[in-house]
């Protein structure tokens, strides 16, 4: 219809423009009027509310977004907030903060021009806190020390926790915000130490270990030395728990003081070489100087200790007199060859060694009181004797080299051309005197030769003979030509042996013609065979060592020719020559 008209466009999360004033004329007819444009605006509202922080008073700086929506907001110190022209929908609400939980709030519905209030929500924190170990001084349990944390957590608030050490000394102090703090660790008798941390969200800082070191303070008094004109460098020990703590030595006059000890209920020990030892007790508090009651230290008596040990070894060094000259104590060696004695033999002594069959023996010693002196080590020597004599060689020019020694002992020697040997040095005692030559001699032993101390034995017998030795060899076999029966041929021997001794010997042969020379000495020897009616064969050289068989085998004789002549007549013959002439025999 004709007039002036108003145009209102509307949609849902738009607000509503209206196009005023458009005229509509009656010439218009039919025609069609178009209006001005009009754009819609989106819908607007805000979203209010409150996020607080676990354990804090001071809830600032929470940060809160609308997903989807650019932008974001920080609460105030008390946790409010406002989103502003926020879209009129539903929308999912954020709110995060660093050591914290984060929350969602889902469905919170935003009207046009108005201001929607979330519910307030709160932001859990996040778990964090201190962990470490402490120790004592002088103590194995570490427990019941006392952790104290106080500081700033990144959101302002100030915040203290305690906690105490176990056994291991192992604390942790949690749940704290994330923040700096100052750990103090404090325990009874010991200095307060402090030491800083800062704490990572959702972390736990561990600490460098903690040692407390226990608070000091000193202690003194008076040792003497009985008898002594200095009682100078008495060992002072102040023992806590059956571990030493404090040492110091006295002064000349036995006065002592030992600064710098830590606090607490102590054993003190006194102790000096030569002296019986002394205790007492104190108890050190912090910053002063604690006496103690006087103690004097009697002597020890003295203790010297050694071995004494044997030339001719064995397992068994037990038995020998040990004695300490000018006093009435002595005793014997163990199996080992140790000794001790005890008792007052202070300054300048005298130490006697004896032992049947070996040769005394004396140290000198300086001891003073209570000492304990070990002697080097003492070899008793063996007493010595010696031993001379002869050996000889059965008709031999010389007697020399003939090997002597003692059995089962080291001892040897060779002898002269005389046959003479002799022993010096030998420990006394019984012996075996072995004599040999190998190998054409025969060895021999006298037994039962007793060395006396520092005397000479002479060799029992003395000159021993030694006979040569007969173990060569010599055979062989004489046959006869055109005889099967080969005795009676007669084998002679003749030579020298070794020794240059003359040799003739000789033996007929048996029917199979073997014959041998047995028990032969070494030498050169040669065999001759005969035969009567058969021509003697040549002589045979033989050379032959001790122990030696030597085969000559077979020699055949050859028999002994001559003629036979004669003159056969046939009857009657012109002609005599052609006849057979047979010899048969």
């Amino acid at each position: 219809s004709p007039g002036t008209w108003s145009v209102q466009g509307s949609r849902d999360g738009y607000r509503s423009a209206i196009v005023s004033g458009i005229v509509i004329r009656l010439e218009d007819g039919d025609q069609t009027v178009t209006a001005p444009a009009a754009q819609l605006q989106v819908a607007r509202g805000a979203i209010g509310g409150r996020v607080q922080l676990e354990g804090e008073s001071f809830h600032g700086g929470t940060t809160v977004s609308a997903a989807g929506l650019d932008g974001a907001t920080l609460t105030d110190a008390m946790g409010n907030f406002v989103l502003d022209r926020v879209p009129a929908r539903t929308w999912t609400v954020n709110a995060s903060r660093i050591g914290f939980e984060d929350k969602v709030v889902a469905g919170v519905q935003v009207a046009d021009g108005q201001v929607t209030a979330m519910a307030a929500v709160t932001l859990p924190a996040r778990p964090s806190g201190i962990s470490g170990t402490v120790t004592l001084e002088g103590r194995t349990d570490f427990s019941g020390v006392t952790l104290s944390a106080a500081g700033v957590t990144l959101a302002g608030a100030t915040v203290s926790a305690t906690a105490r050490s176990d056994a291991q000394g192992k604390f942790a102090l949690a749940p704290l915000p994330a923040g700096t703090y100052n750990v103090t660790c404090a325990a009874a008798d010991y200095a307060t130490q402090t030491a800083a941390a800062t704490i990572s969200p959702a972390a736990t800082t561990s600490l460098a270990a903690i040692a407390l070191i226990r608070q000091r303070g000193a202690a003194s008094g008076n040792a003497m030395l009985a008898g002594a004109a200095s009682s100078a460098g008495i060992a002072v020990t102040l023992m806590q728990n059956s571990t030493a703590v404090a040492s110091v030595q006295t002064a000349p006059g036995g006065n002592w003081r030992a600064d710098s000890v830590p606090v607490g209920a102590y054993a003190v020990a006194y102790e000096r070489p030569g002296y019986q030892s002394a205790s007492g007790a104190v108890t050190i508090v912090a910053q002063d100087v604690a006496q103690v009651v006087p103690v004097v230290l009697s002597p020890l008596p003295a203790t010297v200790t050694g071995k004494a040990l044997l030339e001719a070894g064995g397992s068994d060094l037990s038995g020998t007199l040990v004695a300490i000259e000018g006093t009435s104590l002595s005793t014997q060696t163990l199996a080992d060859g140790s000794w001790s004695l005890s008792g007052a033999i202070l300054g300048t002594r005298t130490v006697a060694f004896q032992r049947s069959g070996y040769e005394a023996q004396r140290a000198q010693i300086a001891i003073g009181p209570g000492e304990t002196l070990p002697l080097l080590p003492v070899t008793l020597a063996l007493s010595r004797g010696a031993i001379a004599g002869a050996f000889q060689l059965a008709g031999a020019a010389s007697s020399a080299g003939v090997v002597v020694s003692l059995q089962t002992t080291s001892f040897s020697t060779v002898t002269d051309a005389a046959g003479a040997f002799g022993f010096s040095g030998v420990p006394v005692g019984t012996y075996t005197v072995a004599a040999s030559k190998p190998a054409e001699w025969q060895g021999t032993t006298v037994s039962g030769v007793l060395v006396v101390r520092n005397g000479t034995t002479a060799l029992p017998g003395t000159p021993v003979t030694l006979q040569p030795v007969a173990t060569a060899n010599i055979s062989g076999a004489a046959l006869l030509e055109l005889e099967p029966d080969a005795s009676g041929t007669t084998v002679t021997l003749t030579g020298q042996d070794f020794r240059g001794v003359t040799v003739s010997l000789s033996t007929s042969t048996g029917a199979s013609g073997a014959w041998s020379f047995d028990s032969l000495r070494a030498g050169s020897y040669q065999a001759t065979l005969a035969h009567a009616s058969f021509d003697s064969a040549p002589p045979i050289g033989i050379s032959v060592v001790t122990g030696q068989t030597v085969s000559l085998g077979a020699v055949t004789l050859a028999a002994s020719r001559g003629a036979v002549t004669g003159t056969v007549t046939a009857a009657g013959a012109a002609n005599q020559s052609g006849t057979v002439v047979t010899v048969s025999g």
